[in-house]
């Protein structure tokens, strides 16, 4: 039963195939728009800060640079803002600042929702798999001599921490997004996912609740 399964991962065409399907599979999701924020701190509720902001979410770049930006103190965020009277966006980074400020009578809707990049993690998933397969194969079927004994290895081991390393990037990758559209149809918005860093990590409820809440603040306002 294994030997065919031997067959097909040592003939050439495999190996060949797989670099262009685990490229092919990363690249799946590259159509939304810019890069998600790490979040920093998360404050949503309808008692207002000291500052009068009923929604404050401030998040930092992500990926490695982001993280050495933030561990050496410099640290660029974006921060959205939501008070009784106002929307402010500000964003910060090495080169500048911008600051934007726009009145809830400005503001037709709000909004929210998710994003899961499945096929990233199963892309994730499937090159973990592989490493893992070299390395089995390698050295488990150089030291017992029995080419096969790595090939179980590879499928039984491979498969388990690849599916590790899929729900684990898919987990750490979910992307939220909150935003709001104004009455001249500009939209703005923020993107972010769970903090390992700052362990903050924001559920659909909660990004619901936010949402929900701005539009709250925005019919108020425009009732009064």
């Amino acid at each position: 039963m294994i030997t065919p399964v031997i067959a097909i991962i040592d003939g050439p065409v495999f190996w060949s195939v797989v670099p262009f399907i685990v490229l092919a599979s990363f690249l799946a999701n590259r159509g939304r728009g810019g890069s998600p924020l790490v979040l920093k701190s998360w404050y949503a509720s309808n008692t207002p800060m000291a500052d009068g902001s009923f929604i404050c979410i401030t998040g930092r770049r992500s990926g490695l640079m982001g993280w050495i930006l933030a561990v050496i103190g410099i640290d660029p965020v974006t921060t959205l803002k939501v008070s009784a009277t106002r929307v402010e966006f500000h964003s910060s980074s090495i080169t500048g600042t911008a600051h934007r400020i726009t009145p809830l009578t400005s503001v037709s809707s709000s909004y929210f929702g998710f994003h899961k990049p499945i096929a990233r993690a199963i892309a994730a998933g499937f090159l973990v798999f592989i490493i893992f397969g070299i390395f089995a194969s390698a050295i488990l079927g150089g030291v017992m001599g029995n080419p096969q004994v790595g090939a179980v290895v590879w499928l039984i081991g491979g498969i388990l921490v690849g599916l590790a390393a899929a729900l684990l990037y898919l987990y750490f990758n979910k992307t939220q997004t909150i935003g709001f559209i104004e009455v001249s149809g500009d939209i703005c918005e923020i993107q972010f996912k769970p903090s390992v860093i700052e362990g903050v990590n924001v559920d659909e409820k909660q990004a619901k609740y936010a949402a929900e809440l701005m539009q709250h603040l925005i019919q108020t306002r425009l009732d009064r």
